[in-house]
């Protein structure tokens, strides 16, 4: 049990290709990991909330994951709402995905609010279906996905199997080709959750950006911060991770609160203050950050 379990972590790892839930060849149901039909949101307009964020959780873009899911960190939202009281607040969360995440803690906090700025990496996509398969362009142009019924290829994912590298070298070239012949009639899919952009019509306390963490933040300092899942060391380097956190807290107000969460088994929780320009460890929840112990002093 354990050699198969090991197995597939080994091939989650390393592989590029996913096969689809509704693939029938044999060879990528045995060998190769599942992943849900990514290509189904070329036709977003027809799926549901759940089965939408279901999808967007599996693509992989700039070695990370847009896991969402509704509630995903609730004890990080309980002790926000806890800590902010009846205080007015600007508020950023990092690694938003499709904005699910932050539905219960908007509904909580909307009394409070000042801005909710939601932010991620990516949030809008141009798909090119060319025959049976979809490529999936970044707002730069750049090809991150290749999808069909059968199969999914993340070009993004890094892998040790020289054939993969050799394929994706491939998709890579035809996806160059492709962006210059069929960008045009290709179809833009906005990856929020459609209660989320009904929000953004309504409310002009949230606001919605593609936002790197590495670049300038060109508004205004904030009271709390809230990262979850992204800031660990499945997805980046220490060194890395020290450079964004010192980003952060150039952003963070005197006094601000920076939260730091991952849940991916059970919701682990550090929450840093700013003060004199330094992180202190404030409080922690279960087993805190693991990034917690090179944080705090930052």
């Amino acid at each position: 049990m354990n050699i198969m379990k090991n197995l597939k972590n080994f091939l989650i790892k390393n592989s590029l290709i996913y096969y689809n839930n509704n693939g029938n060849n044999l060879l990528f149901k045995n060998i190769f990991p599942k992943i849900p039909p990514l290509y189904k949101l070329f036709y977003s307009e027809e799926l549901d909330n759940e089965e939408f964020n279901e999808l967007v959780s599996h693509i992989y873009y700039k070695k990370t994951w847009k896991t969402t899911l509704y509630k995903r960190n609730l004890l990080t939202d309980e002790l926000i709402l806890k800590t902010i009281k009846s205080k007015k607040v600007n508020l950023l969360e990092v690694g938003a995905s499709t904005g699910v995440s932050s539905l219960y803690l908007f509904y909580r906090l909307r009394k409070h609010l000042l801005t909710f700025y939601l932010t991620d990496y990516l949030f809008n996509v141009k798909i090119v279906k060319v025959k049976n398969s979809f490529f999936f362009y970044d707002t730069k142009g750049k090809s991150f996905i290749v999808a069909n019924k059968h199969w999914t290829f993340l070009l993004d994912k890094k892998s040790f199997f020289p054939v993969f590298f050799l394929a994706k070298r491939y998709f890579r070239m035809k996806g160059k080709k492709y962006q210059k012949r069929y960008i045009d009639s290709g179809r833009d899919v906005v990856l929020l959750d459609r209660r989320i952009l009904k929000l953004v019509e309504e409310s002009d306390k949230i606001r919605i950006e593609q936002w790197d963490t590495s670049e300038p933040w060109n508004h205004e300092q904030l009271d709390i911060i809230k990262v979850a899942n992204v800031l660990n060391l499945v997805y980046l380097k220490k060194k890395e991770i020290i450079n964004i956190v010192n980003n952060l807290k150039l952003i963070l107000k005197d006094d601000g609160l920076l939260f730091i969460t991952e849940n991916r088994e059970k919701e682990n929780l550090s929450v840093f203050q700013k003060n004199n320009n330094k992180l202190i460890l404030r409080d922690r929840l279960n087993k805190g950050a693991e990034i917690e112990e090179f944080i705090e002093g930052i």
